[in-house]
């Protein structure tokens, strides 16, 4: 069945032509990926046999739109779900599928969908496959454009858990007013005026034994976006009723040696009966060759879940986003900011400024400098009793979670020479991030030279050097990485081929058995809309992270193809 199911997607994929099909009676489109995976065991880094040698996932989506009439199914399978997957997700099938009808005044969504209310504070539902997220609503969305420049988006149903539903059912409203389309004479204006409303309601019979948890958990948010010239100013305030869950445990007890939750002795049930509240407030400047943004980010106990028994990444309704940078480069990426849910106060500014051509500074071709600043710390808070505290606006700025300086030079050098130049600053709290003890706080400065030679019209050359010089806190009792460094050269063949071979080497570890290096070869070709990427490669254990949401990846080694389309 696993091989059949295998065939079918492949078939598919590559019979279905590269463009969009034109149908008589309407419009038919998709798109396709298969990424699978040999392993080989490989112990001296820690990579676990694999029985079945071979692991997939795979996924084709198939849509259809006739007039304001869509519909769509996707089809998954996950045999059996690659390393660092949540085994829940083994099996395959239609895992989405959707009518939706979208007239002029009145929109219906029946099925699945995904949606998100403001900034997400309070309700978003989404698909991040790298992450192997996917909370799709399953239900009813009904939209109503009550008058130019006036939306209500409704909701209501129940959440994709793996290939089942989660136990609570999500109800929800958003309201979006343009004031500048909806008041007459503000159209002219030049301030830009948007805001808008969001309530949200989880409902989920409790049978505890012992406590007395709600059954109807609500959360609300207010938001107002204004623009004027080159200025703009977001802010957000959200709001949540108790709830009392099992996240709950983390925040209080924390995690114990096999990542299991710990209640703390002060809160034998591991509950917190505190009502939940954020703030989110963003200020950005931009005119040419200048761009400045600050944010401030206030979240206590704004963990909200379709399921109160719920935890890691299963069945969130809310969105924390992260103010923290989110770092490409290799290295940069071994220290990775989760976002906090239930208690954190963070800060960022940010600066980008292209020194002018032609200036001593500037040179030819101009420079840009970009000059980033974030600091995460923990809410200063004080117990009242074993299930409730409270807490101070400001976060304590001696409890830190996460501090990052950083700093990009970017110039052209010459018509066919382009280098980058970075450096970064890191405080990371690893205890916290990723829920382990010992580490405390580690301190990391990280150098990146990147350049990218263009030696002809068709052929690119692109190079990077790393280098991590991290140190821990005296009072840790587990070492971390140490020291590495990585090297990188990525060809660029004509429009078609993309040929890349990195090695990332711990060079610095305190346990010489893990002197490794991990080493990836990779080979792309790309035609139009379809893709084929084979790698040989070595993988490190450790953090994968998308906008402040992460999880664990372990060690791995092994022959990784991927193929996708889209038609």
């Amino acid at each position: 069945m696993r091989k059949v199911g295998l065939c079918l997607l492949g078939l598919a994929a590559a019979c279905l032509p590269t463009q969009a099909q034109e149908l008589s009676q309407g419009r038919l489109s998709g798109n396709a990926q298969v990424d699978a995976q040999y392993y080989v065991q490989d112990t001296v880094i820690g990579a676990e046999d694999v029985p079945q040698d071979g692991l997939m996932n795979a996924f084709m989506n198939l849509n259809y739109a006739l007039g304001d009439f869509n519909a769509g199914v996707r089809y998954e399978a996950y045999l059996d779900p690659l390393l660092g997957f949540d085994p829940r997700f083994q099996g395959q099938g239609i895992s989405y599928r959707f009518a939706e009808y979208s007239g002029d005044v009145v929109g219906v969504t029946v099925g699945n969908f995904y949606e998100q209310f403001g900034s997400g504070l309070v309700f978003r539902s989404y698909e991040e496959r790298q992450l192997g997220i996917d909370n799709a609503m399953d239900g009813l969305r009904v939209r109503v454009n009550a008058l130019d420049g006036l939306q209500f988006t409704g909701i209501i149903g129940k959440q994709r858990s793996y290939w089942n539903l989660g136990a609570g059912l999500v109800r929800g409203l958003n309201a979006e007013a343009d004031l500048n389309a909806l008041i007459p004479g503000m159209e002219e204006s030049d301030v830009a005026i948007q805001l808008g409303a969001s309530a949200v309601n989880r409902f989920q019979a409790s049978n505890h034994p012992k406590y007395s948890l709600p059954d109807n958990v609500g959360a609300g948010s207010v938001r107002a976006n204004i623009s004027y010239g080159g200025f703009n100013i977001f802010a957000e305030f959200a709001f949540k009723s108790q709830d009392p869950s099992a996240s709950d445990q983390y925040f209080w007890g924390g995690l114990d040696s096999t990542g299991s939750p710990v209640a703390a002795e002060f809160n034998p049930s591991g509950y917190s009966f505190n009502r939940g509240n954020a703030q989110l407030v963003t200020a950005t400047y931009s005119e040419r060759g200048l761009g400045v943004s600050l944010s401030m980010k206030r979240l206590d106990r704004m963990d909200f879940r379709s399921d109160r028994n719920a935890t890691v990444n299963d069945l969130t309704m809310s969105f924390l986003p992260p103010l923290t940078k989110q770092h490409t480069y290799r290295l940069a990426t071994l220290y990775p900011y989760a976002t906090q849910p239930n208690g954190e106060f963070g800060l960022q500014g940010e600066v980008t400024y292209t020194i002018p051509r032609g200036s001593s500074l500037g040179g030819k071709y101009g420079t840009t400098v970009n000059v980033n600043f974030a600091q995460v710390t923990a809410l200063d808070t004080s117990h009242v009793d074993a299930y409730t505290y409270e807490s101070q606006f400001m976060g304590n700025s001696d409890d830190l979670f996460f501090r990052d300086f950083n700093v990009e030079i970017s110039r052209k050098l010459n018509s066919d020479v382009k280098a980058m130049l970075s450096f970064f600053h890191l405080d990371y709290n690893k205890d916290v991030v990723e829920g382990k003890s010992g580490y405390g706080i580690i301190t990391a400065d990280i150098v990146v030279a990147d350049v990218l030679f263009n030696l002809s019209d068709d052929v690119s050359l692109r190079v990077e050097a790393q280098h991590v010089w991290e140190s821990q806190e005296e009072t840790a009792t587990e070492s971390n990485y140490g020291n590495w460094m990585y090297g990188l050269a990525e060809l660029t063949l004509g429009s078609n081929w993309f040929v890349t071979v990195f090695d990332e080497y711990n060079y610095g570890n305190e346990n010489e058995k893990k002197q490794l290096h991990y080493y990836t070869i990779q080979t792309t070709f790309v035609e139009g809309a379809q893709r084929v990427a084979l790698s040989w490669s070595r993988q490190r254990e450790g953090l994968v992270c998308v906008g402040g949401v992460c999880r664990n990846v372990p060690a791995s080694s092994g022959l990784a193809l991927s193929v996708s389309t889209s038609f």
